[in-house]
């Protein structure tokens, strides 16, 4: 019976030593994974700021270059450029950027206090270059 006792004591603590062993590494692979959320949601946030700047260049008008060029196959077999047309086009705003957008904000209600004082500050700035701005015309 004593053998058979002391048997399963070295395999409960072989298990709880595996298990103690196991916990150190899911503690790393939690710090891991922990990283990679925040990069994820770094990435995230850039991309979002991304397309709403496209997104209000679509919305206020832009312009943009259209690049046209011809290339012909000389005798060695190689491409080369022969005309190249760059032609300015202006893009009118588009309402429904204006709509995606005002949609995007964040409610004031969900601003913290210190968002509330920086858009409040963002706003008295805007007012403030417009008046200028009507005060030289």
């Amino acid at each position: 019976m004593r053998g058979n006792e002391e048997q399963s004591g070295a395999r409960r603590n072989e298990e709880q030593s595996g298990t103690r062993g196991n916990e150190r590494q899911s503690g790393g692979a939690r710090s891991a994974e922990r990283q990679a959320e925040a990069r994820s949601a770094e990435r995230q946030a850039e991309a979002r700021e991304s397309v709403l700047e496209a997104l209000y260049k679509r919305a206020v008008g832009c312009s943009a270059d259209e690049v046209v060029e011809e290339y012909s196959v000389g005798e060695d077999g190689s491409l080369q450029l022969v005309k190249q047309r760059v032609k300015k086009r202006e893009l009118p705003p588009d309402m429904a950027a204006v709509r995606l957008l005002l949609e995007a904000e964040k409610p004031l209600a969900s601003l913290s206090d210190e968002e509330l004082e920086a858009e409040k500050q963002r706003l008295l700035g805007l007012l403030a270059q417009g008046a200028a701005g009507g005060a030289a015309l």
